[in-house]
């Protein structure tokens, strides 16, 4: 196959999503290790490795560790190609757009756009958000959005591959709005940001966002309307408040919010706090709060929308008021959490243990609050100087997988006393995932020798700090997890997952060892030409 020429000899598919993935930055740390012999790292799903061998412009050999299994080659394959291909082709790319540009007269340049526009829909909808007067940018914007999204759907839905693509319209015109806004044009800078709020959270719905690119420009697009609020606060007339408030006010309460996540409807409320400094508008916003309780049944939404209105009193009310409203609402997580730091800062220290305990009882079926409560107990005996309290909660707390308080306990512990209590603890932590990060810590190798013995799963990841002490016993368990794997194995991706861990295994004893067990794995599966063949590339 020819690298110059790859689009004769790859499927359609492939060479399409190949090529996605080359366009949008996803081939990582390419390098050419020798003349010819490259290696990349492609970000997909996960992380793969790929390899390609390159001799007089033809490719001669290639290997990716992802589970493809439809043709020997894959999209992240492709995307190396493209990538290489760029490299070698650099040279002859020297010609600069905007030069080339100015060599055109208007009549041509008008033309060319034209063209451009007629072929290109996408390029079209882009000229008039561009060029368009205030009177259409809203107008011209959603039909940007929109365009993007519709062209990124697969049969109705949008695959994370795709993504990217599909909020490309969506970022342009939230950096329009942020132009918007740099103009004072206040208004206009969170219409647009709603515009695309709307669409993309609607989005949310047919889309696989495993990258989190959606989840991103949601949130740009709040922030955007933040910034607006605060900057509007100070130069808008009160109608243009009122206006710009029942914009956002009408929005949060969008049933799209209800429907996929309140989260981010509170965060709309949130965000026009500045303006409750008016009573008039402090009313508007109270009662849209006031509104979504009576409506609400869930316990989340009840704490968040509480936090709010705790946030409003914070702003405008005296310090009387906001203790007064802390303390009445004790039952919501968020307000509980800050009563406790209020406690703590006036050192008021018996009535936050009280608070804690009170939580503690309250949430002791809800493991993330139980270890916060326990967490600020902590810190109270911390600041009381209570060592036995402290060490006793620390204690609690690392059994239950907390790995901060593992040095905590040792600070607090005389060295004296400390390898008795440690080889107390330790059997207590075994079947926590912070048990190998303390034998590290504490250096004992054999222990975690035995571990990665019995926890063959673990062993990839934590032979580094065994190789230099047990470099036998490390080979050793690389054989028998590699021999292990090739008993469940029967398709090429499966032989080329057994290669990968071959190359590893390379790494960590050396080429001479590898041989050795590739030798023995070709003899026992000499019927396997697959599995045969994919050992050969092993070098």
């Amino acid at each position: 196959m020819l690298l110059s020429n790859i689009e004769k000899y790859i499927d359609h598919t492939i060479l399409k999503r190949g090529y996605q993935y080359y366009e949008s930055g996803r081939v990582e740390d390419l390098d050419e290790i020798v003349p010819g012999q490259y290696e990349a790292t492609v970000s997909g799903t996960e992380e793969y490795f790929v390899e390609v061998r390159i001799e007089e412009n033809k490719i001669v050999d290639s290997y990716c560790n992802c589970p493809y299994d439809y043709s020997h080659i894959c999209k992240h394959q492709t995307a190396v190609f493209f990538a290489i291909k760029n490299e070698n082709d650099r040279v002859h790319k020297k010609q600069e757009l905007p030069a080339l540009l100015k060599q055109l007269r208007k009549d041509e340049l008008i033309e060319l756009l034209l063209d451009l526009a007629n072929e290109k829909t996408n390029v079209k909808q882009q000229l008039l958000f561009l060029l368009s007067k205030s009177a259409d940018e809203l107008e011209s914007s959603e039909i940007l959005i929109k365009e993007y999204i519709n062209k990124a759907k697969i049969d109705g839905f949008i695959h994370y591959d795709q993504t990217d693509f599909a909020v490309a319209g969506a970022e342009q015109v939230l950096h329009k709005a942020q132009k918007k806004l740099t103009a004072n044009e206040i208004e206009t800078a969170v219409k647009l940001s709603i515009l695309v709020l709307s669409h993309i959270v609607e989005m949310t719905q047919f889309c696989d966002d495993s990258s989190g690119t959606v989840g991103q420009i949601i949130n740009e697009a709040i922030f955007t309307i933040k910034d607006a609020v605060e900057e509007g606060v100070d130069i808008l007339t009160f109608d243009e408040r009122n206006q710009l408030l029942s914009i956002i006010l009408k929005e949060a309460l969008h049933s799209r919010y209800i429907e996929i996540n309140d989260e981010w409807s509170h965060d709309l409320i949130r965000a026009c706090i500045p303006f409750s400094d008016i009573p008039e508008q402090r009313v508007a916003i109270e009662r849209t709060l006031t509104n979504m309780l009576d409506a609400s049944q869930d316990s989340w939404n009840f704490s968040s929308i509480k936090s709010i209105q705790l946030d409003i009193i914070e702003l405008n009310d005296e310090a009387e008021d906001v203790e007064r409203f802390i303390f009445n609402n004790l039952a919501w997580s968020d307000i509980r959490d800050k009563a406790i730091n209020s406690c703590i800062q006036k050192s008021q220290y018996k009535k936050a243990l009280e608070i804690c305990l009170e939580g503690e009882k309250k949430d002791h079926d809800k493991r993330g609050l139980l270890s916060q409560w326990k967490n600020y107990r902590y810190v109270v005996y911390e600041k009381m100087n209570d060592f036995k309290k402290q060490k006793d909660i620390a204690y609690e707390l690392l059994l239950q997988g907390e790995y901060k308080y593992f040095n905590i306990l040792k600070k607090l512990t005389p060295k004296k006393e400390w390898e008795r209590d440690f080889y107390q603890i330790l059997p207590k932590l075994k079947e926590s995932y912070i048990y190998t990060d303390i034998l590290i810590e504490e250096n004992q190798m054999e222990l975690l020798l035995d571990y990665c013995s019995i926890h063959s799963y673990k062993f990839f990841e934590l032979y580094p700090y065994l190789i230099k002490d047990y470099p036998n016993e490390v080979s050793r368990l690389f054989t028998v997890f590699i021999k292990n794997e090739v008993k469940y194995v029967s398709n090429r991706s499966g032989y080329r997952k057994v290669s990968g861990l071959l190359k590893v295994y390379k790494k960590a004893c050396g080429l001479e060892k590898v041989n050795y067990l590739t030798k023995e794995l070709k003899e026992t599966y000499k019927k396997r030409p697959a599995f045969i063949d994919e050992l050969n590339k092993v070098k």
